[in-house]
């Protein structure tokens, strides 16, 4: 303080004279790029004493071109382009200090279009330090001078800029608008974390979750509370509380910026942070249920019944809690009477009632009622139509009165009373059998092995085999993947049927034939490949590069003696044209088979590593399948390897045939096998240690 008064009355004495020395004096502490204390300190000095004369001017009524702060802004300017670095980053650091006293000085005339320009320009200088200060300098400058171009500036300097500490400058300071607020939600997804938490730190002091849109909160959301770094993620939970609170504790309004029926997941996710951290006790009842409501009323009564299973001492105040917000069976089966045509809070009133009392018959009776008219809606979604089938099991316990049911909504969907409907389009028909089709494959998926159950049986001729029939392939599909359920049921049944679905996968259409190879290779799976034989001559498995495969696969027993095998069963002959058909479908299945110990064959080992080494004509649908399915090789390798040491002897016989088959390779122009890496993996693989 002292020296600013000395400084002050030197230029009250003589400005001309002080003007002089203190231009030279300035010019030194510009040469000096590193930034040590001492010329921060003088820097910082001149700052405040050029504000303490400026505003001495200000009082004396002194033209703008004799005032001292606008003489040091020109000489400023005029050097801000200097070849040397230092210049040029002390020249911006001490225009963006003057501008960061707002209160002290604002920039009027000529010299506000000046400062801009050459702080835009100085925005993309090669050196990070300059860019940094340059961003300072027009955050300052536009909190003053509300300019669409420095706006501009500095949202492509927060979008694009490659500095992760200029971006971070940026984000403290922007002003806050509609244009900065969408740039700062796509900053919470930044590569450097500083830079995301700054992001976040902002939204929380300066925003409110008014200002966004769903979409926007969405993205926001998931990206905080899905950070690697546990810093990020705790200041996306304090702003998820922060706001809630400014939404007066009310979590319907809260959520009714979230869009949840578009957004369910994250507003799933965010509702249960604001339970778990806040843990009210009052609910929201209304007359009218939305699907806020519904949301938050399902993960309310989770939110209790974890907390009843999880504590002894509250356990019967929450309890209490908890049947005063549930509803009553009967209760349920009405309100998803009332709201059945709303997708979204059918499902939360879905996923609500597999939590409720089912001690109440009347009640049961009641709920069982509505889910029995439910499920035959053309309306309801497949996902819905298996939930609700899940809690009906719940409320019928005995085998025979649930399968009686679901035949009963079958022969309603498959037989409407009025004869108009009978004349249904193609469209129509085939909504008919998805649906009879989705309620099948629940079905199925529930029944237990061996059944003995006459409505189970007769399902086959009644759905299944006319389906399979059907001219639709979506319709022929989902049969397929009924038909491959009901063959797990028991051996006999598979044997039965067996030849069917070698059909559909020598014949039909792509999608159609591999959910036959999936069914084929779940049989194999759980009955295993000897009980499953038929007659060679009754099925053509067709893929011409079969007959090639397994040539190559003979390699392998020559190599090492053995007598030839004449031939493959038509069930694995079947399951190995998915290698040229379905790859990833056909490498993943083997993979199952061989490390459940359902196949041991080292021919199919063999073939795999020709695969993985490029070596065989397969298609893969792109770049991303091909990569997953070589990790897959690679992947099952080593784990079928050290589960047995019968597998590694498999592995042993392919050892010397894929050295022949690179050996053999290594004059082609495009090979590029490393033999000594090969050698190495199945060494290692094979290594009994």
């Amino acid at each position: 303080n002292k020296l600013r008064k000395k400084v002050l009355s030197l230029y009250e004495k003589d400005p001309i004279t002080f003007v002089i020395h203190f231009t030279k004096l300035f010019n030194h502490v510009l040469l000096v790029f590193e930034r040590e204390p001492s010329v921060e300190r003088v820097i910082q000095f001149v700052i405040n004493t050029l504000l303490e004369i400026n505003k001495k001017d200000i009082e004396s009524d002194k033209p703008l071109q004799n005032r001292l702060i606008y003489f040091v802004i020109k000489h400023l300017l005029n050097l801000i382009e200097a070849q040397d670095k230092a210049v040029r980053l002390r020249c911006v650091q001490i225009l963006a200090g003057i501008l960061q006293n707002k209160d002290s000085f604002k920039p009027e005339g000529n010299a506000v279009k000046e400062i801009t320009d050459a702080l835009i320009e100085r925005s993309i200088d090669k050196v990070v330090g300059i860019r940094v200060q340059a961003a300072l300098g027009l955050s300052h400058l536009q909190a003053v001078h509300k300019n669409s171009t420095i706006t501009a500036e500095l949202l492509q300097m927060m979008e694009s800029d490659a500095s992760n500490d200029v971006r971070k400058i940026v984000l403290s300071h922007i002003e806050i608008s509609k244009h900065s607020l969408k740039e700062i939600v796509t900053r919470t997804r930044d590569i450097y974390s500083n830079v995301r938490m700054c992001a976040f730190e902002r939204l929380s002091k300066d925003s409110h979750i008014k200002n966004f849109s769903s979409t926007q909160l969405a993205s926001l959301f998931r990206a905080g509370l899905n950070d690697n770094e546990e810093g990020v993620k705790q200041l996306c939970r304090n702003i998820i509380v922060k706001w809630f609170e400014d939404c007066d504790k009310d979590p319907i309004k809260f959520l009714s910026y979230l869009e949840v029926e578009t957004n369910e997941d994250i507003s799933e996710e965010i509702t249960k942070h604001i339970l778990s951290s806040l843990n009210p006790t009052d609910f929201p009842f209304g007359d009218v249920i939305t699907p806020e409501l519904a949301l938050y009323w399902r993960l309310f009564c989770e939110h209790l019944r974890n907390k009843v299973q999880a504590s002894s001492s509250q356990s019967e105040e929450l309890t209490d809690l908890l049947e005063e917000v549930q509803p009553e069976l009967s209760d349920m089966g009405e309100l998803l009477d009332q709201y059945k045509s709303n997708p979204f809070i059918c499902k939360q009133l879905l996923l609500l009632s597999r939590y409720l009392d089912y001690q109440n018959e009347a009640g049961k009776q009641i709920l069982s009622l509505e889910l029995r008219k439910l499920l035959p809606l053309p309306s309801l979604s497949e996902k819905l139509r298996c939930l609700a089938m899940k809690i009906l099991r719940n409320l019928h316990l005995n085998d025979s009165n649930y399968v009686t049911m679901i035949l009963e909504i079958l022969s309603d969907i498959r037989d409407p009373l009025d004869d108009e409907f009978q004349e249904q389009t193609d469209k129509a028909d085939e909504h008919m059998w998805k649906r009879s089709l989705s309620i099948t494959q629940e079905l199925l998926a529930s029944t237990k092995p061996n059944t003995t159950d006459p409505g189970i049986l007769g399902l086959l001729d009644i759905v299944i085999l006319p389906a399979v029939q059907h001219k639709n392939p979506v319709v022929r599909k989902r049969a397929v993947r009924c038909l491959g359920l009901f063959c797990l049921l028991d051996k006999a049944t598979s044997k039965n049927y067996l030849l069917l679905l070698l059909q559909i996968v020598a014949h039909d259409k792509p999608k159609i034939r591999d959910m036959a190879l999936k069914a084929l290779f779940d049989v194999v799976l759980v009955f295993g490949i000897e009980e499953m034989q038929i007659d060679d001559e009754k099925i053509d498995v067709g893929a011409p590069k079969l007959k090639q495969f397994l040539q190559r696969c003979n390699i392998v027993k020559n190599v090492h003696k053995k007598k030839l095998r004449d031939d493959f069963s038509p069930v694995l002959k079947s399951l190995l044209s998915s290698f040229f058909t379905a790859t990833k479908l056909g490498i993943e299945g083997f993979a199952k088979l061989m490390l459940a110990g359902a196949i041991s064959n080292s021919e199919i080992l063999y073939y795999m590593i020709q695969i993985l080494l490029d070596n065989v004509d397969v298609v893969f649908k792109n770049l991303e399948e091909q990569n997953y399915s070589k990790q897959l090789i690679s992947t099952f390798f080593r784990t079928y390897a050290y589960q047995s040491e019968k597998n590694q002897l498999n592995l042993v016989e392919i050892f010397v045939p894929t050295m022949r088959l690179i050996l053999e390779r290594t004059n082609t122009a495009h090979d590029s096998t490393n033999l000594v890496k090969v050698a190495n993996f199945l060494m290692c693989l094979t290594d009994s240690r």
